[in-house]
């Protein structure tokens, strides 16, 4: 029998931080640090100019997606003081991004804006920190159903692994129930336990079973629970930047760099921060199958930057939509294929081509 963590060390858990001690938020440690911006791209074969107009042409939605980004120099207008002091007035510099927010960004920033409300002096940090066990309450039930929900089922091992099973699960328990609640990549490390147990188990296709629905723990992009108690150990402008960051456009490689794929505006198409994050180097025949909206939305993408280059608004970008309809129909195998027939193809190509065709004809009169 697999050995299940038990509901009664988890409500025993819970009980300890909302009883009496609930509003004792001050041991839950404050880190200031300010994050870098992800969206900076630095490549010898590619124009950060360039680059930086690609990414914030006005209007473009996300390739993968379909949802409108972050324009950059918005986003880079807002300064460290901008997030310090009260919460309201910083919610309040932040409003013009909701549209473009993410799903539990948008969620996390409602929340926070109501909380204001009733604690006008509170900063971000305090006001998430204010809903520390709550949501921590509403995260370990997640996470105790869906480590539950993994080794629950039919699995085929041997003595011996399960014996390791059972050693592993005593440390997911330690990691999600018994260490310090601000310990950070938790989910990572239980994650990491279970495949370093498919390393020493022979019944790889078992323990696969197992990872399949522990990878669907709770995460801070997916999850407001999950968002809030890692955010309370972070600074105010971390927290409010975290807000916006998601919806930032970013430059994707169609064939991943990890498998020498070319920094090239060829192999780059814009996404934003979240879906280019999310993705990381899975083959995009295998992307299509999570997103499977995904050919449309490139499609879209495609046809605003093919109008951009057409009207002149989009400058050194000639050969784009070839070089990006020849690059994706290649990694994908013909999964898709680009309409860009709206491309007006510049004069000078034009000229190269009927060069080549005057040779070409020069060449047969010959023969």
């Amino acid at each position: 029998m697999v050995m299940k963590i038990q509901t009664t060390f988890f409500k025993y858990n819970i009980n300890n931080q909302t009883g009496a001690n609930a509003s004792s938020i001050s041991v839950i440690p404050k880190n200031t640090g300010i994050t870098k911006d992800v969206v900076s791209f630095s490549s010898a074969n590619v124009d950060k100019e360039d680059a930086y107009n690609l990414r914030n042409l006005p209007g473009l939605t996300c390739a993968c997606c379909g949802k409108k980004m972050i324009n950059e120099a918005d986003y880079r207008r807002l300064k460290t003081k901008d997030f310090q002091g009260p919460a309201y007035p910083v919610l309040k510099k932040l409003k013009p991004f909701v549209p473009f927010m993410k799903p539990t960004e948008k969620t996390v920033y409602n929340l926070l804006k109501r909380a204001s409300s009733k604690d006008p002096n509170a900063d971000l940090n305090t006001l998430l920190r204010k809903r520390y066990y709550y949501h921590l309450g509403r995260l370990e039930v997640k996470q105790l159903g869906i480590i539950n929900k993994a080794i629950s089922q039919k699995l085929e091992l041997s003595s011996e692994s399960q014996a390791e099973l059972d050693k592993t699960m005593q440390k997911v328990r330690e990691i999600l129930f018994v260490e310090p609640k601000h310990s950070r990549q938790k989910r990572e490390r239980v994650i990491n336990e279970f495949v370093k147990l498919k390393q020493i188990c022979p019944e790889k296709n078992e323990i696969d079973k197992i990872i399949k629905v522990v990878q669907t723990l709770p995460n801070s992009k997916d999850d407001v629970d999950s968002f809030i108690i890692k955010y309370t150990q972070r600074g105010n402008r971390e927290i409010g930047q975290r807000l916006l960051s998601p919806s930032l456009p970013t430059l994707d490689h169609i064939k991943p760099a990890s498998k020498s794929g070319h920094d090239d505006f060829s192999n780059l198409i814009v996404m934003c921060e979240k879906c280019n994050s999310a993705r990381g180097s899975i083959h995009y025949q295998e992307w299509f199958k999570i997103h499977p909206e995904m050919p449309e939305n490139i499609q879209k993408n495609i046809n605003k930057i093919i109008k951009a280059i057409n009207t002149k608004k989009l400058q050194n970008f000639d050969t784009y939509p070839l070089d990006i309809k020849e690059t994706l129909e290649k990694e994908t195998n013909g999964q898709i294929i680009l309409n860009i027939d709206d491309y007006h193809a510049p004069v000078r190509e034009l000229m190269v081509l009927d060069d080549l065709d005057s040779a070409s004809s020069t060449i047969n009169f010959g023969v």
